[in-house]
């Protein structure tokens, strides 16, 4: 049992070292460096990686010339000068064609197409699975982020941050960048697995006693958390990502049982997660819910998730006032779906369902499990990594419970500040960015 943990441990270890490797088509691929002092130089051959220098672009290059000259294969195959040259676009009704954010028709963008086939190409020639830097220059390439444009002769990259581009006719058509660029700059310089180790080794204050959540999650952070750390600025706001982190998914949830009023006098919780993954067996805190709910003794917080890795019953470690208090935090995991889970003879009935970043439209295995979702007769969260995909989520939810009493929809005080890229064309996105809270579900649409 050990030792398969060890393995699993190990393994999600070296995949998240893997992304510190991670590529940025405006910054060198050696030292990381990016921004309007540094003078780029892109690969000759096949014009998707940047270095200083022509020291970095030497030492790079055994690392880098296999998927180069596939690269370079690939274009000779397509008679194009450039792969991307067929996205430029005219008209803002073309670009809403190229990448889109939700496929209401099933259907893929046009350069959501293209991507796929050149990452199905690539792999082919590779002959073996891609590299995170390999996967990565083909899904965020160098193109202006307005229309498209690929000529790197026409592109200017942005002064502050290592992703975005315009080409020179929308360069100052660029206002809403801002808030985007503070986002790219944080990904480009936070180092998951480090940085969550120091993290993860910082536990809650045994003095903490929330009566009422704090207005948001920095407010939580600074006020329970960093208030006693000696770190430097920096650390500290590398440290804040991975805190948001580490506390969102819980803190969500009880932002959405306070939302409901829900009683603070009970002596236990159960909490269903339904579509859990790696983060929620490993890297989250859930005691907070013991500081929060103060009479609760014992807190079962039940995993169902065909992602999930690893399935065991674990107690986790808790403060030294909630051992004296004899509370204990139980999780259990559930590698199936949910309707699955809910027919097994050792359902929990929950005293709340949390489906995290759920993404209810993307993902057929939903189907069937959000139909049980109103088995347990209690309220549901649902979190999205958008305003968009969360108001999709709820549209479908609504068409199967037409009785659903959604008591609160909008951004998330919670969000994580973990930012990440999904595609090139969409803003950058975080975890429980949008939230939405029902009450009940009552009954479901038996006409369909």
């Amino acid at each position: 049992m050990a030792n398969s943990m060890e393995s699993i441990l190990k393994s999600t270890e070296d995949q998240m070292n893997e992304e510190t490797t991670y590529y940025y088509p405006n910054m060198c691929h050696i030292c990381r460096c990016y921004g309007e002092n540094v003078d780029l130089k892109r690969c000759s051959a096949c014009n998707m990686i940047s270095y200083c220098g022509k020291e970095h672009q030497k030492q790079d290059w055994p690392n880098h010339k296999q998927f180069c000259r596939v690269l370079c294969e690939i274009k000779k195959e397509r008679k194009v000068d450039n792969l991307f040259q067929s996205l430029k676009v005219k008209t803002e009704e073309e670009r809403k064609t190229v990448f889109k954010e939700l496929e209401d028709d099933g259907k893929d963008g046009k350069g959501d197409m293209l991507i796929n086939q050149l990452l199905a190409k690539a792999t082919t020639l590779m002959k073996r699975k891609l590299k995170f830097r390999e996967s990565h220059m083909l899904q965020f390439p160098r193109i202006c982020t307005i229309c498209f444009e690929s000529r790197h002769e026409l592109l200017v990259n942005c002064k502050k941050c290592p992703q975005i581009t315009f080409c020179k006719e929308h360069l100052l058509n660029n206002p809403a960048h801002e808030e985007q660029c503070r986002k790219f700059i944080l990904n480009s310089i936070f180092k998951p697995m480090s940085v969550m180790k120091k993290a993860a080794a910082v536990k809650l204050c045994a003095q903490i006693k929330m009566e009422k959540l704090p207005s948001s999650m920095m407010e939580f952070i600074e006020t329970f958390i960093t208030k006693n750390l000696i770190n430097s600025k920096e650390e500290i706001n590398l440290l804040n990502i991975a805190f948001s982190e580490k506390y969102s998914r819980p803190l969500s949830i009880i932002f959405a049982l306070e939302k409901l009023d829900f009683p603070k006098n009970s002596e236990s919780l159960v909490v269903h997660v339904v579509g859990a993954s790696l983060p929620e067996q490993f890297y989250i805190e859930w005691e907070i819910f013991l500081h929060y709910f103060q009479s609760v003794k014992k807190l079962s917080v039940i995993l169902i998730g065909d992602e999930l890795m690893f399935l065991y019953n674990q107690t986790e470690d808790l403060c030294e006032s909630c051992k004296k208090e004899n509370k204990e935090v139980i999780i259990e995991s559930h590698h199936t779906v949910y309707d699955e889970y809910c027919r097994r003879s050792n359902f929990k009935k929950p005293d709340i369902i949390a489906c995290l970043n759920a993404g209810f439209h993307a993902y057929p295995t939903w189907e069937k499990s959000i139909k049980v979702l109103n088995k347990g007769q209690c309220p549901l969260v649902v979190t999205a990594f958008t305003k968009a995909e969360g108001l999709r989520d709820e549209q479908i939810v609504k068409s199967i419970f037409p009785a659903a009493n959604c008591v609160f929809s909008d951004y998330n005080p919670y969000e994580s500040y973990y930012y990440s890229r999904r595609k090139i064309g969409m803003p950058i996105i975080n975890i429980n960015q949008f939230i939405s809270i029902y009450e009940q579900l009552g009954a479901k649409n038996t006409s369909k």
